[in-house]
């Protein structure tokens, strides 16, 4: 079982889904123009009041939305929809402008209307479903509430599942099985096979091709996907049906081509997380549930939403003049990951000195016939950078560093099994 990182803001949000009432204590009674009602921020929980303001200032246009989404919410969920609403600046679509990607942040086109329906949506499936029951808070916050996977266009991809009547009819057996079953762990990961090869693989199948990403609807209509697209409609499937789910990715692999996304999910029976490849095929056994393919790993992350200003997303934001690689960016930056390499392969720490103090600097594997970015970090005063936990298999493997304004400073490090050093 791995259990994702908790930061303290988050921590202390959790603890304000323990309490009945929706405003603040003390709050000042600001009025936002109707009735003199309370103004959105007015009911929002303290500790979320700086992040939700900074979303609010940052939609322009859009902040009525957003206003509405907390004000027209009640309880409960008017506290999700804060801390959905306070992740909004981060979270966005990218997709095609002229031929090249750009990002739209959530904060400036999330209607309320949309929002309102995923988290009233994702309360009914919490409460509804016996699987979903188990489900900690905290578990529910991050992994079934959240009304986007990666950076597709937004939908009601609930709606869109829940209007599929001999989906929800197989669902409901499960969940009669599962409700009477001494043994839940084997009813689930049936339930999680039958979402995946059953459901979604005869719907549609893996096509290889670059992004942008596509909304869960849109995928089984095109009746084809990418890794990413299978992953995120196999996630949304999860999720509508109370189980926790999210994504997991290796940028590139060390010794194969090109890279991964898959999906994690939750047994709350058996407080496990099981990784399953979007639209797999086979029968449901063991090796189901584990990534069988591309070898070892150099950088693995999973998709925590909470995380948006982690430590892996700090680790890639550049200075003002300096670029990123885009993959860096759109992965690490743009999405809300934490670093989970040492859950799948050995790892050690890789440390290189003599460099300039301040200057960003990355780690790179070779993939499809050249350097591919996995991770980064920047050097301190002393002109050193350490890049922790990059995987380290028995088999020793290169990894190449480089600064990215200078594509010719190149040089071979390798991470060894049992040292906590990269020597040259």
């Amino acid at each position: 079982s791995r259990a994702p990182h908790v930061n303290r803001r988050t921590l202390l949000f959790l603890c304000s889904l323990t309490l009945l009432t929706s405003c603040r204590e003390g709050a000042s009674p600001h009025t936002n123009g109707v009735d003199g009602d309370l103004a959105a921020i007015d009911l929002v929980p303290t500790p979320m009041v700086p992040e939700v303001s900074a979303a609010l200032d940052a939609a322009g246009g859009n902040r009525a939305e957003l206003e509405r989404a907390i004000t027209e919410s009640q309880g409960d969920e008017r506290k999700a929809a804060a801390w959905l609403v306070a992740r909004t600046p981060y979270r966005g679509t990218v997709g095609e402008v002229e031929a090249t990607l750009t990002k739209q942040p959530d904060a400036e086109t999330l209607s309320s209307s949309l929002l309102r329906s995923h988290v009233s949506k994702a309360f009914e499936a919490w409460k509804r479903w016996p699987w979903a029951r188990e489900v900690d808070s905290d578990t529910f916050l991050r992994f079934v509430l959240p009304y986007r996977m990666t950076t597709e266009s937004l939908e009601d991809w609930r709606a869109y599942f829940l209007s599929q009547a001999d989906l929800v009819a197989a669902v409901e057996r499960f969940s009669d099985e599962y409700a009477k079953s001494a043994d839940k762990p084997p009813v689930f990961r049936r339930l999680v096979h039958f979402l995946n090869t059953e459901w979604l693989a005869s719907r549609m199948k893996y096509a290889p091709r670059g992004m942008p990403d596509l909304p869960p609807s849109e995928a089984i209509d095109a009746k084809t996907g990418r890794c990413t697209d299978l992953t995120n409609a196999l996630v949304a499937l999860c999720r509508t049906f109370g189980s926790a789910a999210t994504g997991v990715r290796t940028i590139w692999w060390p010794r194969a081509d090109s890279n991964h996304y898959w999906a994690s999910i939750y047994d709350s029976s058996a407080h496990t997380w099981y990784d399953v490849d979007g639209g797999a095929g086979g029968p449901c056994v063991d090796a189901y549930f584990r990534i069988q393919h591309g070898g070892p790993h150099a950088k693995v992350y999973k998709l925590v939403p909470g995380e948006e200003r982690g430590a892996v997303a700090r680790a890639v934001e550049p200075y003002d003049g300096e670029s990123i690689p885009p993959l860096l960016d759109w992965y690490l930056r743009c999405l809300p990951m934490v670093d989970v390499t040492r859950d799948y392969t050995r790892v050690a720490d890789v440390t290189k000195g003599g460099l300039v103090a301040g200057r960003l600097y990355g780690l790179a594997v070779f993939n499809n016939g050249g350097l591919q970015e996995v991770c980064a970090g920047r050097a301190g005063p002393t002109g050193e950078v350490t890049f922790r936990d990059v995987g380290a298999e028995d088999v020793l493997y290169f990894i190449t560093w480089f600064e990215w304004k200078d594509a010719a400073l190149v040089q071979h490090l390798r991470a060894e099994r049992g040292h906590h050093r990269g020597e040259p």
